[in-house]
This record gives C-alpha cells, sequence and structure tokens, in this order.
C-alpha cells in the first residue's frame, strides 16, 4: 500500500492491526534498546491518547517470541501491563477513597497482586494515566523505575 492511502490510527492501539490494515505508523522500535538499558521494572506514565497503549503492544509482538520459548529455552520472562493504575481510577470515582486505600495499602489484595511480580517476571514494563497507583503501591512493587520523566523516553509514544 502506497503511503497517500494510509489511514490515521486514531483510538487504534493494536500493533498487528495497525501494520496489517493499512495504517499509517512511525517506527518506535528505536526505544527497545534504550528501555533494556533503563531497568527491568519500568513505569510509565503519560495522559490519554499519548499512545501508551501502541506501544505496549509492539513491545508485546517484540517480545512474542520469548513468551512462547521462556521455560524450554530458559529466556527471561517480560510482563507488559498497560493501564494499571485504571481500576484503581474506577474505583476512587465510583467507590471513593475508603475502599480504594482497602485495596491498594497494607495487605490490600491489589498491592499483594503486585507484590507477586517482583518474582514472578524478568522484565516488566507498566504504563498508566497518572501516578497515583504506583505511588500507593510502591511498598508491593518497591523494585520498578519511573522513566516518566527521563528525557530519553519524551517522544517514545508521540508520531
Amino acid at each position: 500500500m502506497n503511503d497517500k492511502n494510509l489511514q490515521i490510527p486514531y483510538g487504534v492501539f493494536d500493533f498487528k492491526r495497525i501494520r496489517n490494515d493499512g495504517y499509517y505508523y512511525v517506527d518506535k522500535t528505536g526505544y527497545i534498546p534504550i528501555l533494556e538499558q533503563a531497568g527491568s521494572f519500568l513505569f510509565f506514565v503519560r495522559p490519554r491518547r499519548f499512545g501508551k497503549s501502541l506501544m505496549a503492544s509492539m513491545l508485546r509482538c517484540y517480545y512474542d517470541l520469548a513468551v512462547k520459548f521462556a521455560k524450554a529455552k530458559g529466556l527471561p520472562l517480560y510482563l507488559m501491563l498497560d493501564e494499571c493504575d485504571n481500576f484503581t481510577n474506577a474505583m476512587l470515582r465510583a467507590e471513593g477513597n475508603e475502599p480504594y486505600r482497602g485495596i491498594t495499602h497494607g495487605s490490600g489484595f491489589y498491592r499483594e497482586w503486585f507484590k507477586s511480580f517482583k518474582s514472578s517476571f524478568d522484565r516488566i514494563y507498566m504504563t498508566g494515566v497518572s501516578p497515583v497507583t504506583m505511588d500507593d503501591l510502591t511498598s508491593g512493587f518497591n523494585i520498578a523505575t519511573n522513566i516518566s520523566q527521563d528525557e530519553r523516553f519524551n517522544a517514545i509514544c508521540l508520531p
């Protein structure tokens, strides 16, 4: 397909669909080595519609081979968690602060779930809209590096 017929992928966050269905795409694979060097457990915050989900989808496709053969080949296992704060943001809006604190503080299930990531995966890439979840879960998931303000990643999501 020639470039004049490409569609703008507004609201499309599925990397395979963009690559296969004639959408315009700016290649972001050059960020993979930078992400690899930035740390093993990363947290990346940007507002809605900044391409976080598309970036996570591209990474998921890139690392898919490791998922299929990780145990058999001894390769590292990666977790791509997109919009990790969606659940807590919705809960804050609908239920308020007390129920939210119950799941994210102390031995709340959401905090314990994040804590389980530490021993389950070799690398983790998480995205979110706001740092609320990260701040409330840091003692449960205190190994993450927040790369949101790192200038090397300023254009990682935007075209």
